[in-house]
């Protein structure tokens, strides 16, 4: 962002700050530290509100220069009275960094969307608290477990089970979340397995279609030829991207029998 400052380019340093304030502190970190902030251990409340207001004030001397009156007035009132004005611009830290904390975090998020993700393609209700299995090449499993109270609050999980191998059981889907861990939902008494499984097959019936157009394309040898590069790459993707969901959902109606 500070390069982007230096190159005049406000474009940038507004995508970078939007990103940062809405996908990392208000998406997730805000969500994370509700646990600490309702806790009844005070210090560890009292640690939560230190860091999210340390982290709001850094954040407003970033934004100051774009949105001057706006950080003025939330910065005043944050730190009783001080001007924003006077305080000095934020510096990085490298010593900072933690990249090993920063993927632990990644795996959390990730495995957070893959059951929020579950949940809506398969009409779980948002509440129902799920029975996760986790199959772990190394360690991500135990990293799970170490964030545990993250996955009941943002996944609404139940439990969490480390196992070595896939389950048996012909209702249990699998949840990719990275190249080392794979998340097992058991779907009895999640799912009406009839309704889904006749969604399912009209899912795959409707994809069905949809490959005849992108097939018909890809085996005319005039479209190939006289087509814009662009355009037949864009076809190449939508195929690709068919494929991907046509795997998706045999998975699914794999798992629902």
């Amino acid at each position: 962002m500070c390069e982007a400052f230096g190159e005049y380019d406000l474009d940038e340093v507004c995508k970078s700050q939007i990103e940062f304030f809405w996908n990392d502190f208000c998406d997730w970190y805000l969500e994370l530290c509700k646990p600490a902030l309702r806790s009844d251990d005070a210090a560890e409340k009292a640690r939560a509100r230190q860091t999210l207001e340390s982290v709001l004030a850094t954040f407003l001397k970033l934004l100051h220069p774009v949105m001057p009156f706006e950080t003025e007035e939330i910065y005043s009132q944050l730190c009783e009275g001080d001007s924003i004005m006077y305080a000095s611009y934020p510096k990085a830290d490298p010593n900072l960094i933690d990249e090993e904390a920063e993927s632990k975090m990644e795996l959390v998020i990730s495995s957070v969307r893959a059951i929020r993700n579950a949940r809506a393609e398969l009409g779980i209700a948002p509440g129902a608290p799920l029975e996760l299995k986790a199959l772990a090449k190394n360690d991500e499993g135990w990293v799970l477990k170490d964030n545990i109270i993250a996955l009941e609050s943002l996944g609404k999980i139940k439990s969490l089970e480390l196992i070595a191998k896939a389950p048996d059981d012909p209702n249990c889907i699998a949840l990719p979340v990275s190249s080392g861990l794979d998340l097992y939902l058991p779907l009895a008494g999640l799912i009406d397995f009839e309704k889904e499984r006749a969604r399912v097959a009209q899912d795959l019936a409707a994809l069905e279609k949809d490959f005849e157009k992108v097939n018909s394309k890809l085996s005319n040898e005039a479209f190939l030829q006289k087509a814009a590069a662009d355009i037949v790459a864009k076809v190449h993707a939508n195929h690709a991207s068919l494929v991907e969901r046509k795997e998706k959902l045999l998975a699914r109606q794999k798992a629902l029998g």
